[in-house]
C-alpha cells in the first residue's frame, strides 16, 4: 500500500504542475485553498475591502504553495501589518521628506513596460555611491515607508493601467538590477540592512509580484556577495532570478524592446521625452 500510495502522490504532484495557480488555471485543491482563505477572512472579519479579489488573494496562496494553514497565517499577518503601519493612508500620512535626496544618489524606477506589458523596473544601486550612503540621508523607517508607498502605487495604480493598455491582467513586473561597480567594500552590514528592507517587505506583504529579475554586469566578486544575498530570499524568488555578466543585451531584449531600454544599459532610449521614468 505504501508503494501505491507514493505512486499516487507522485501522479497527483505531476497533475498539479499543469496549473499556474492563477485565476482560470486552478486545480481542485488550489481552488479549495482559495475558498478556505476567503471563508477565513469573512468568518474572522479580517477585512471587508473589495480590493482583495481572487487575483490578489491567489498571490498569497502561491507564496505559501497553497498550504491552507500557512496561507491563512500569512494573510492575517499582512492585514495586521497594514493596520500597524497605516498603509491605507500611505499617500496621505507618510513623511518622505528625505526621499527626493535619496533619489539623487540612487538611480531606480520604472521605465515603461516589457514585451508582455508588465511594468519594467530598473535599479542601478552602485553607479555613484555605496548603498549605505542612503542611510546618511534617510533612516530605515523612512526608506521602508517609501518602499511601501511605491508598492501600493504599483499594485493599485500602475498595474491596473498596464492591464488596461495590454488588454489582459497584468499582476507582475520585470526587474533589472545593474550591479556594475559593486565591490565587497560596498557590501558592509549597513548595506545588507538596507537591501533587506525591500526584500522583507516584498516577500512578506507583496508576494508574487515579480515575474522575473535579471541581474546584469555582475563582476566576479558578485559571486561572493550573492552567496550572502540569496540567504535573504525565498526559493520561489530565487527561481525567478537570472545573473548575467556584461553580455546581457540579447537576453534582456528578449524580454524588452530595445527602444524601451535606456541607453545607459545598452538600449536605444535616451528618455528625452519622458524625464527618464
Amino acid at each position: 500500500m505504501g508503494l501505491f500510495g507514493k505512486k499516487k502522490k507522485k501522479e497527483e504532484s505531476k497533475e498539479e504542475q499543469k496549473f499556474t495557480g492563477k485565476v482560470g488555471c486552478l486545480s481542485e485543491s488550489q481552488e479549495d485553498c482559495l475558498n478556505q482563505l476567503k471563508q477565513h477572512i469573512a468568518d474572522n472579519q479580517l477585512t471587508t475591502s473589495d480590493r482583495y479579489t481572487d487575483h490578489y488573494l491567489l498571490r498569497f496562496c502561491r507564496a505559501r504553495s497553497f498550504k491552507v494553514k500557512e496561507v491563512k497565517k500569512m494573510f492575517e499577518e499582512f492585514i495586521k501589518w497594514r493596520e500597524e503601519n497605516e498603509v491605507e493612508y500611505a499617500f496621505l500620512r507618510y513623511d518622505l521628506s528625505n526621499i527626493p535626496k535619496v533619489r539623487e544618489i540612487h538611480q531606480a524606477g520604472y521605465h515603461g513596460t516589457d514585451r508582455e506589458g508588465r511594468p519594467f523596473y530598473i535599479d542601478r544601486p552602485c553607479t555613484a555611491h555605496p548603498i549605505e550612503d542612503l542611510l546618511k540621508i534617510a533612516d530605515i523607517a523612512e526608506l521602508s515607508r517609501n518602499y511601501i508607498r511605491d508598492y501600493e502605487f504599483l499594485i493599485h495604480v500602475k498595474m491596473p493601467a498596464c492591464s488596461a493598455a495590454a488588454g489582459k491582467k497584468i499582476d507582475s513586473i520585470l526587474s533589472v538590477i545593474d550591479v556594475k561597480g559593486i565591490s565587497m567594500g560596498m557590501f558592509k552590514q549597513k548595506s545588507r540592512d538596507t537591501l533587506n528592507i525591500p526584500v522583507g517587505i516584498t516577500q512578506n506583504y507583496y508576494p508574487e509580484i515579480m515575474h522575473k529579475m535579471i541581474i546584469i554586469n555582475a563582476p566576479l566578486v558578485f559571486k561572493a556577495i550573492w552567496a550572502v544575498v540569496k540567504t535573504f530570499l525565498a526559493k520561489e524568488t530565487l527561481a525567478k532570478i537570472q545573473i548575467i555578466g556584461t553580455k546581457y543585451q540579447d537576453k534582456l531584449f528578449e524580454c524588452v524592446d530595445p527602444d524601451n531600454v535606456p541607453a545607459a544599459i545598452g538600449g536605444n532610449c535616451t528618455c528625452a521625452d519622458r524625464g527618464g521614468d
